[in-house]
């Protein structure tokens, strides 16, 4: 498997550093030095602990044990470590600007719908207001009119 160093491991988890290192203290996780006598941790080892490597981060400087190179078969199983943490990250990140894009979608929707619903009810109270002043002047011409025959006199439209 391969190594990465503490570092890499705390951006793997998305813990901090000084929380990785406390593990380590604690022998809650395991380490080993390599070649130039640093502290690195194998990539199932922080498995193991946290869980699937989910974050945002993918491994970047991946620690070699020996001066000899590895097999194909572990550069490979290392590589695929590496490349199903990378997937899930994106998947994990594709999950949520889907959810941010519904949710956005049906803000937007809603916004459209009220607006939609204020602009029918605005021409509407402007209708309300145009046939009560209509009626109410054509109310008030009739009284007028009939004030006048009630009254005896002719209107001069009237002749």
């Amino acid at each position: 498997m391969p190594f990465i160093s503490i570092a890499e491991a705390a951006k793997l988890t998305g813990k901090d550093r000084r929380t990785i290192e406390r593990h380590l203290k604690n022998g809650l996780l395991s380490c080993t030095t390599d070649v130039a006598h640093r502290r690195v941790i194998e990539i199932s080892e922080l498995m193991r602990v946290f869980g699937e490597l989910s974050h945002n981060v993918a491994p970047t400087n991946v620690v070699q044990m020996y001066d000899a190179p590895q097999s194909n078969v572990a550069q490979n199983d290392g590589e695929k470590i590496a490349l199903k943490a990378h997937i899930q990250t994106l998947e994990h990140q594709l999950d949520e600007r889907t959810k941010e894009a519904r949710e956005l979608r049906a803000q937007v929707t809603g916004l459209l719908e009220y607006r939609k619903h204020e602009a029918s009810a605005g021409v509407q109270r402007q209708i309300d207001w145009r046939m009560i002043i209509g009626i109410g002047s054509m109310l008030a011409i009739l009284i007028v009119i009939a004030y006048f025959f009630s009254h005896g006199y002719r209107l001069w439209f009237m002749l």
